[in-house]
């Protein structure tokens, strides 16, 4: 008998936010912890932001496909750093 599981959904990102800022930032090892959390956070939002997870890439090639993205929007180039 198969039995059917629902799917697992992550937390929204806001809550993943809110549970980084509660993170005590004590060591120079809780601080990158804290610092790659909030690097894959961002990257994971956008990304479901923009319909297609990339993951796989690195930073750099996730930056390039993101710009190229938001090239396309009606945000204006001086702005892109900020975001």
């Amino acid at each position: 008998m198969i039995q059917e599981t629902k799917p697992l959904h992550a937390p929204a990102p806001s809550v993943r936010l809110a549970a980084l800022e509660s993170v005590g930032l004590d060591t120079a090892a809780d601080v990158q912890s804290a610092y790659f959390a909030l690097t894959r956070l961002l990257r994971e939002a956008v990304d479901l932001r923009l319909g297609q997870l990339r993951s796989g890439l690195t930073d750099e090639e996730w930056r390039t496909i993101v710009r190229a993205k938001i090239a396309g929007s009606d945000i204006e180039p001086e702005d892109w750093d900020t975001l």
